[in-house]
This record gives C-alpha cells, structure tokens and sequence, in this order.
C-alpha cells in the first residue's frame, strides 16, 4: 500500500517573506570588507548539527586566514556539535577570530551586523528558514547547492552557491 497525500487533502502554503530582487553584488564590495578596513563579519545561524556542516565554514575560513584576510565568524545557535567545533576552532587557531554566540531568542539583531550568511550544508538540507530570513534582511549568502538554496540564491546576484562539500569554493 502506498502512503499518497489524497487529493484535496494537500494545500502549498507560501512562506510570506518575500526576497527583494538585488543587483548583482559587486565581489570586491563584499570580500574587500564593506566597511572600510574593517574585518568581514560573516555568520550561521541554526542547530549546531553535523549536516549543517559548520565544520566546512571553519575550514575555508582558516584557508582564508592564510590568505591574509581579514574576518571574524559568529556562530549563533546551539547543538550537540558544539563542543567539536570548539575544539576545531581552538585547534586551528582561530579562536580570537570565530565567536560562538549560542541561542538567540532575536538572532536577526546579530544577522543584521553581518556582511555575510554562510551556510555549508550537506545533502540532508531541505529548507533553511534562516538563510531566507537573512536574505529578506538584504545579507547576502554563501551557501551549498543543496535543497531549496538554487532556488532561493541567484549566483552572483543575491548571493553565491558552491558545491557542497568544496570548502576552496566556500
């Protein structure tokens, strides 16, 4: 027997935030530091989980360290991956750079100061509400090809997707 929806039993509900069409996003605007000099602020907002992938952000972060730039990293958000991911980011030594900033009953106050939204997914992504969420607020994303995110990022317009699992493209 198969387990079908029934006709008339299924309704497609929109989600109401609606995500302003952007121009494109100048790279160098973004990845020179928005701010004058000041370090990138990019962010992950979500369970700390190993699908999530936060391990992937860290990574291309210390590749970019290496590169000389400049950046800090909020991690809000809590889960039984966290005190791996402390211990990664101690080790890699990245400490002073990545902040984890835990729960946050409003985290779109901490979403707003950030240049970027970083979300490193692997293939169990479906639908990630604060991704939207922090597009509907004007941040652009990074974000791996998984899920809804070809549907949600125009690369290179309101953000940029990259294949998961590719923290060089990340």
């Amino acid at each position: 027997k198969t387990r079908e929806v029934l006709p008339g039993k299924l309704a497609m509900v929109e989600y109401p935030i609606r995500i302003p069409r952007a121009e494109r996003i100048p790279r160098t605007e973004i990845f020179d530091g928005r701010r004058c000099g000041e370090r990138l602020r990019c962010c992950f907002v979500g369970r700390l989980v190993e699908w999530k992938n936060v391990s992937a952000t860290i990574e291309a972060l210390n590749e970019l360290k290496g590169r000389g730039r400049s950046f800090e990293f909020w991690i809000i958000g809590e889960g039984p991956e966290r005190t791996a991911l402390e211990r990664e980011v101690e080790e890699k030594g990245l400490g002073h750079l990545v902040q984890f900033r835990g729960f946050q009953e409003r985290p779109e106050d901490l979403v707003a100061q950030c240049d970027v939204f970083v979300l490193a997914s692997s293939e169990k992504e479906g639908f990630c509400l604060a991704l939207v969420e922090a597009m509907a607020m004007g941040v652009p994303a990074v974000a791996t090809r998984v899920g809804i995110v070809p549907e949600v990022i125009e690369h290179e317009v309101s953000g940029w997707v990259v294949p998961p699992g590719d923290t060089a493209a990340l």
